[in-house]
């Protein structure tokens, strides 16, 4: 009996010690297991967080893109024009000499026989006309009886919008249009003044083109580069200006 007792007593024991480390196994299993949990969680939002910085970089860039395309795509054209925004002297250069075309051609209209024809409807025209500046100071100079309205042609969007609000907002919108387009493919026929801030590569090209679309009495001003044959009427600083008239 009291073998059995010992026996009985000793194989309770073994039970409970291997209770006590299937206890301490499972206590291990589950630190392990919240620690695993916690890494996965960091693992987790580490990756959210990169997913959402990818995401702003590319709303960035996407932005950016849309940005700055309008200033960059023009230099994949033959003639590169670029956005440079014309200077007060060499606004005031221009104008200056829009002014003088603007006298010779209502001088002529006056020494016509009897009767008298009405000065023509002056119409002016800036090829790449940027943020509308040439454009609306002509307007803004001469009164709807010297300049009946003035034009922009632009390929920036932005640009051209820019214009048309700046137009809005000083009240000349009636008298101006800003259009989105490429100036090769616009016909100058109806203007009376072209006015220009170009490239050197474009002059020749572009003097080809006034030759051909121009009207007879029609004037253009250059600035910053000269037309490289026309023969200039008048020259202040870097601007000139020339008759469609006086050439060959």
């Amino acid at each position: 009996m009291a073998g059995d007792d010992a026996r009985r007593e000793q194989n309770g024991g073994r039970e409970r010690e291997r209770e006590r480390e299937l206890e301490l196994e499972l206590e291990l299993e589950l630190d392990l297991g919240a620690e695993w949990a916690g890494e996965d969680e960091k693992v987790g939002g580490a990756r959210s967080m990169n997913r959402k910085v990818l995401a702003g970089v590319a709303i960035g860039m996407g932005a950016c893109v849309a940005v700055t395309a309008p200033f960059l795509t023009p230099a994949l054209r033959r003639h590169i024009l670029p956005y440079v925004p014309a200077t007060t002297s060499q606004l005031d250069d221009a104008l200056a000499l829009v002014a003088s075309a603007l006298r010779r051609s209502t001088a002529r209209a006056a020494l016509q026989p009897p009767p008298l024809p009405p000065p023509p409807p002056h119409t002016l025209i800036d090829l790449g006309s940027g943020d509308g500046r040439v454009t609306l100071g002509a307007l803004q100079k001469f009164d709807v009886r010297e300049l009946r309205r003035a034009d922009g042609v632009e390929l920036n969007a932005w640009l051209v919008w820019y214009s048309r609000l700046r137009a809005w907002r000083l009240g000349l919108r009636a008298r101006s249009k800003f259009m989105r387009t490429d100036l090769w493919a616009l016909d100058l026929q109806r203007y009376d003044v072209v006015v220009v801030f170009g490239v050197k590569e474009m002059m020749p090209d572009l003097e080809r083109k006034l030759s051909t679309e121009l009207k007879p009495h029609a004037a253009v001003v250059a600035t910053r580069f000269a037309l490289p044959t026309w023969r200039c009427a008048e020259k202040r600083g870097l601007a000139w200006l020339y008759y469609r008239s006086d050439q060959r």
